[in-house]
């Protein structure tokens, strides 16, 4: 059995331990709660030290007692002497102070199992504690934000020549992009749904077309640059795309949003030197006229001339590289959902094209070499460039009263017919492609005016504006095209496959459907002067089902090949808003045919040379009349038939 003096000194150096224990687990700074571990020689300093202690103790640990004065009152209420604990005066106070530890502790339980519930109370108030902190937190980050959006947009309202602008700008002309997309795309899914028998679905798919056009012009109008541009030729796809389109598309052509008299004076000021009141005697602030790269003022130098003022957008440049990508990500969102409509190439192509339209002082280079190349064609007129007022960015030009060349009602208006505006018209673009080969290849109605001519008032002159967009072909390029043209109206298969493999064209049957708008199967398609609804349904869905072929087709042809059919859809889509009035095919065959004669030309006069002109000239003029004969007896035949109710086409 122990001896008492044994079990003091080990109760004292277990108290001495535990107490060191408190200490080290949490130091202090405040010396009341400070515990020595020394050996207690009574038991008022341990409850003390233990009192003290427990109460420093409390916010850590609800397990523990947080009131020094209810351990000694629990003490004090069962008869706990002060020197229950380590007195030495007689050991049977040992027991005594033994059955009072043990009730004591007894005790202990009951409140710690008390305080455990208010252990629990305190843990839900902390959690409500830190919940309320964890919603402040949140509160000041959304602040946060908030507050470094408005100073965002704040320096970039106060610099917008900073690259940071720039950024924005391109992020919120993508993210617009984007969502068009979209938006068009949902459109045409949700009328997928609607079956094609159903009665329904020519109105339902009127409202989607309708819809998704007004989408793609809020887009343009919004983003302008390049976007005008895209939707321009959108909208002279007629002879292709519904009129949902290409009307509502049409107002791009001139009437493209226009800037602010302030933004654009800068441009004057940077690339002349000073603002136009210093060159003209009167400059009208606003535009007559607003396209995709620029807009139109009228003017009047000092000298009385009226000119017309075209000033380059000021963002156009900066904003020029990341429409391209754009455009790049869309193309290939549309492959992804297409796969065979591979037509990526095509914002390279385009890209390569519009750096130079956005040189002005390419496009007066341009102009004055197209004017001397129809100097004798009255028909045509291109307007005086004034060089001292223009720049890479400014072009001024003589003003030219008339009207677009579509718009009938005007027209008429000047006594002109529209038959005489469209021969003309295409007889121009003809005389580029096949005798000079210098060709205009965005001639869009918005492009081309017409007014009375000079010298015959009751016939029309053709004015050519905007020459930004040439493309010059080498001389045997051109004649190859002249006889490839010449044989496709005469439809001669074996030379329209020879003289396509010289134009680096694999698949003549295709491309010569692409450029005759016409089933190259079908036999003498050249001539037909419109095409009718039946007609180009079929071609849409063939095309659908070759799309691959197309693809393949388009990015594999010279460039020059493609700027072609870019020129020749843009005059097709004039011929139609007139309402196909001539026979293309043949007027363009003529001047192929001129055009290979013309090399026979540059060698110099000879006998030889002059018969031989003659004779093929003679040969192709009378198979070409045959054909038109024909063509229009067979259109007089049949109105016949239908008068007479002899043959009715819905039993065909």
């Amino acid at each position: 059995m122990l001896s008492f003096s044994k079990t003091r000194s080990c109760v004292q150096w277990t108290t001495s331990y535990l107490a060191g224990s408190l200490n080290r687990a949490r130091p202090l700074s405040s010396s009341n709660n400070i515990i020595n571990i020394v050996p207690f020689n009574n038991s008022n300093t341990f409850i003390r030290s233990f009192t003290s202690c427990a109460s420093s103790r409390t916010s850590n640990n609800s397990r523990r007692i947080n009131n020094s004065s209810q351990l000694f009152t629990h003490l004090s209420a069962n008869n706990a002497p002060s020197s229950l604990f380590f007195n030495s005066s007689s050991s049977s106070h040992y027991t005594t102070s033994a059955s009072a530890a043990s009730t004591a502790h007894q005790q202990q339980q009951v409140d710690n199992s008390q305080q455990h519930g208010k252990g629990q109370t305190n843990n839900n108030s902390q959690q409500q504690s830190s919940s309320s902190s964890f919603n402040l937190l949140n509160y000041k980050k959304t602040l946060l934000l908030l507050l470094s959006g408005l100073s965002l947009a704040a320096y970039i309202k106060m610099f917008p020549d900073s690259e940071a602008a720039l950024y924005a700008r391109i992020f919120m002309r993508f993210q617009r992009a984007i969502r068009t997309a979209l938006l068009v795309s949902i459109n045409y899914k949700m009328l997928a749904r609607t079956p094609l028998t159903d009665p329904s679905y020519p109105a339902k798919e009127k409202i989607c077309q309708k819809d998704s056009a007004v989408k793609i012009l809020e887009l343009c109008l919004t983003n302008g640059g390049l976007y005008v541009k895209a939707g321009q030729y959108i909208a002279s796809l007629n002879h292709i795309l519904p009129l949902e389109y290409t009307k509502t598309l049409e107002v791009l052509q001139d009437q493209a949003p226009w800037r602010q008299y302030d933004d654009i004076a800068v441009v004057f000021k940077d690339d002349l030197g000073h603002y136009p009141e210093f060159y003209f005697k009167e400059f009208e602030k606003t535009p007559i006229a607003a396209a995709s790269l620029a807009q139109v003022h009228r003017a009047w130098t000092r000298d009385n001339d009226e000119v017309a003022v075209k000033i380059q957008y000021p963002d156009l440049q900066a904003n020029f590289e990341s429409d391209v990508f754009t455009h790049k990500i869309l193309l290939k969102m549309i492959n992804y959902a297409f796969p065979d409509f591979e037509f990526n190439w095509i914002a390279d192509e385009m890209r390569n094209v519009l750096v130079k339209e956005m040189d002005f002082v390419q496009e007066a280079d341009n102009a004055d070499r197209t004017a001397r190349d129809l100097r004798d064609n009255p028909d045509v007129h291109i307007p005086k460039i004034f060089r001292d007022y223009s720049s890479r960015r400014i072009l001024t030009t003589e003003f030219i009263h008339g009207c677009k060349v579509n718009s009938v009602e005007k027209i008429r208006a000047l006594g002109l017919r529209e038959k005489d505006v469209a021969q003309k018209l295409l007889e121009i673009a003809s005389e580029q492609i096949f005798i000079h080969g210098f060709v205009h290849v965005d001639p869009h109605a918005g492009n081309i005016l017409v007014r009375r001519h000079p010298d015959n008032p009751k016939m029309p002159q053709i004015v050519l504006l905007d020459h930004g967009l040439y493309r010059e072909l080498d001389d045997q390029f051109r004649q190859n095209f002249c006889h490839l043209y010449k044989n496709l109206v005469l439809c001669n298969n074996e030379k329209v496959k020879k003289y396509s493999a010289l134009l680096g064209i694999e698949n003549y049957q295709l491309f010569s459907t692409i450029v005759l708008m016409r089933r190259f199967e079908t036999a003498s398609v050249g001539l037909g002067t419109k095409l009718s609804k039946e007609d180009l349904h079929k071609m849409m869905d063939d095309a659908m089902e070759k799309m691959k072929e197309i693809n393949q087709l388009m990015k594999s042809m010279p460039r020059h090949l493609l700027l072609i059919l870019r020129n020749n859809n843009l005059i097709r889509s004039i011929n139609m808003d007139l309402g196909s009035p001539i026979n293309r095919f043949s007027i363009m065959a003529r001047y192929a045919t001129r055009g290979i004669n013309s090399k026979i030309e540059q060698g110099g006069f000879s006998m030889r040379r002059m018969v031989s002109r003659i004779k093929e000239k003679v040969s192709f003029e009378a198979r070409l009349r045959g054909y038109e004969f024909y063509y229009w007896l067979m259109a007089i035949s049949l109105r016949i038939m239908l008068r007479l109710g002899l043959f009715s086409p819905e039993k065909q």
